[in-house]
């Protein structure tokens, strides 16, 4: 790398591959809750066994899903973790020690 470079990043995603993703995590989110639902359902002979998983409806667990995505590329935005790379670099500092003095 040449003097002054910033690292480069391994990492692309695409909006595509994000929005794939969040769908994927929203379809596991549904069919876990919706299994859960079930078997405490049987369990308590049909009654309403008032647990988390018996109360989500499918537009929160949408919202989960999109909240879990942004979160991720929230995550992934240089402005959090790239200064501390830089820094870490140019002071020849270890990944642990990078590690925690980000935190």
């Amino acid at each position: 790398m040449r003097a002054g470079a910033t690292p480069a990043t391994n990492l692309t995603v695409t909006g595509a591959a994000l929005a794939t993703a969040g769908r994927l995590f929203t379809s596991y989110l549904i069919a876990t809750t919706a299994s859960n639902a079930s078997a405490a359902s049987t369990a308590t002979g049909g009654e309403d066994s008032g647990t988390m998983a018996s109360a989500l409806t499918a537009e929160e667990l949408v919202d989960m899903g999109g909240m879990a995505t942004v979160a991720l590329l929230h995550a992934l935005m240089p402005t959090h973790w790239l200064p501390f790379s830089i820094v870490g670099q140019a002071q020849k500092w270890t990944l642990s020690k990078t590690l925690v003095v980000s935190k």
